[in-house]
């Protein structure tokens, strides 16, 4: 996968950044850069890792989980144990920052969760269902590092 001028959605200029904005499948990928001169190298540079980053999708998504579950214990104990057919978290976006080297995954809450009644793994026949009905409501963000030796690990 190559981002070029097929999935390319726009130019746009922000405060002080220049940024060219693709999308892959569901997933936005920003490119910044300071000036139209960096635009070339900094294009280059995210087509270098792009295919590596999406390679570990599944796990940047897996690690944000275990952050979420730190800052939203209470939703997660309600859902321990059951199997959902939708994804809670999501990736959104990969950012290439203009100042970093390393992208940025921008995970959160899937926007399209559709209600769901589940049962607990372990109880499948003794527990009432659960009905799932809702994320919580927080528009947080939960950013995933993938650092120069391809590992990933939360942004703080």
């Amino acid at each position: 996968m190559k981002l070029t001028e097929s999935n390319l959605l726009g130019n746009w200029k922000g405060r002080n950044v220049f940024v060219s904005e693709f999308q892959v499948g569901k997933i936005l990928i920003f490119v910044g850069f300071l000036n139209e001169e960096e635009r070339e190298s900094r294009l280059s540079h995210a087509n270098r890792l792009i295919n590596e980053v999406l390679k570990n999708k599944e796990k940047s998504v897996e690690l944000a989980i275990d952050v979420s579950k730190v800052r939203n214990p209470d939703f997660w104990a309600s859902v321990e144990g059951c199997s959902v057919e939708q994804d809670f978290l999501t990736i959104f976006s990969i950012r290439f920052p203009s100042e970093k080297h390393e992208p940025l995954i921008e995970i959160s809450w899937n926007p399209i969760f559709q209600e769901e009644t589940v049962f607990r793994e372990d109880n499948y026949f003794k527990d009432d269902p659960i009905k799932v009905t809702e994320l919580p409501e927080n528009e947080e963000f939960i950013d995933i590092l993938f650092t120069e030796r391809g590992e990933l690990k939360p942004d703080t």
